[in-house]
């Protein structure tokens, strides 16, 4: 994910959260910047500092255009740059939900100020919504459950496709607007035969039994999205 979503717009950051209730905190799981890798850290819910932090308590996305000039939106205090030229300039975070409460957050930063639009808005909300629903029946209890969060999860990646090859018409230029679409939609069958080569062992038995298997193989499937 953080491959495409640089290539349909300005994501130097990608991190994505979930929460963890009983210790009132968001556990940033995953957290690139710049194309590198940094490890797993802890933000509390209350944190005057975290945008994060805003968006899975009020349940609602953050949008930013100028970081350090509009901030004071949902938070108290900016959080001094880690090192020069480290401060974002652009910011989204978006909320994810599962049975009707925030589980998650996705967001990504851009160190210009004005990088992000509606569009780019539109597509984390989507893929936000695959990520939570694929996780969420991993967890499901029986078929009813199974079959909503499905349909939600089927929401998810309709919503992803339409947002994104809309902002491919929009915002890519002619002479490579078919490159571009071909790696992007073409991925999602890349993709689909991973997830089934990798299928084809989870679904043994014999390796996590019959309890775990299937959970194994849809949080399998949460994972290529962010691969």
């Amino acid at each position: 994910a953080y491959e495409t979503l640089n290539t349909m717009m300005d994501a130097a950051s990608l991190e994505l959260a979930t929460i963890d209730a009983p210790a009132h905190s968001l556990n940033i799981i995953l957290s690139i910047d710049r194309g590198n890798s940094h490890p797993a850290y802890t933000v509390p819910l209350d944190s005057p500092s975290s945008f994060g932090a805003w968006a899975a308590v009020h349940g609602r996305e953050v949008f930013l255009d100028d970081v350090e000039t509009n901030y004071a939106r949902y938070i108290r205090q900016l959080e001094p740059p880690r090192s020069a030229n480290a401060r974002f300039g652009s910011l989204i975070s978006v909320p994810m939900f599962a049975k009707g409460s925030v589980v998650g957050v996705m967001a990504v930063g851009s160190y210009r100020k004005n990088a992000f639009t509606a569009y780019h808005l539109d597509m984390l909300k989507s893929l936000g919504l695959y990520i939570a629903a694929t996780i969420a029946t991993s967890l499901s209890i029986g078929v009813v459950t199974f079959t909503a969060f499905r349909f939600l999860t089927g929401m998810g990646i309709g919503g992803e496709y339409a947002a994104i090859n809309s902002a491919i018409d929009e915002l890519i230029p002619a002479r490579v607007r078919g490159c571009v679409d071909l790696g992007i939609n073409g991925g999602y069958w890349i993709g689909t035969a991973l997830d089934a080569v990798l299928s084809a062992v989870l679904l043994d038995p014999r390796v996590l039994g019959h309890a775990l298997c299937c959970r194994a193989a849809f949080r399998l499937g949460a994972g290529l999205a962010l691969g």
